[in-house]
């Protein structure tokens, strides 16, 4: 992926990066949730696919090609939770999000070889810990850097 950036991003150009963690905070007291993800997450190693988010400022900064990297990481309310109004507003429509994640997931999961019994459970569990846990937020990892005109 890097070389494909290098190559074609103009000098100047602006590489954005952006990823949401395979997690929530805090994962203690939302154990649904940690199950949940952790099962996603495991689905998609099956398929090869890793979380990067990590690696992407270092690879950025390997490359030589990039200044001004600047990782980034945001914190999104799950649940309307916060004491302002735009956070409630924005926690709620987040939530509303996260269950329709769980049907959009399901297909990868049932061809990971998940039984609908045990989906059905870590689903119920996931939907339960996103309507009853206050406090939870997700992680949103950014990094942009401009590439340098050599």
């Amino acid at each position: 992926m890097m070389r494909e950036v290098i190559r074609v991003l103009r000098p100047g150009g602006l590489v954005i990066c952006c990823e949401w963690g395979y997690y929530a905070y805090p994962p203690d007291r939302a154990p649904g949730v940690f199950k949940f993800f952790d099962v996603v997450t495991q689905s998609l190693g099956q398929l090869g696919i890793y979380p990067v988010a990590d690696v992407i400022p270092d690879l950025l900064a390997g490359s030589g090609q990039f200044d001004g990297i600047t990782p980034q990481l945001y914190y999104m309310p799950i649940g309307p939770w916060r004491a302002d109004l735009n956070g409630q507003r924005i926690g709620r429509a987040f939530r509303a999000a996260c269950r329709r994640f769980v049907e959009a997931v399901r297909p990868m999961l049932t061809n990971a070889g998940w039984s609908e019994e045990a989906l059905y459970d870590i689903f119920s569990g996931y939907l339960h810990d996103l309507h009853t846990v206050s406090g939870m937020v997700n992680v949103y990892h950014t990094v942009h850097a401009r590439k340098l005109a050599l």
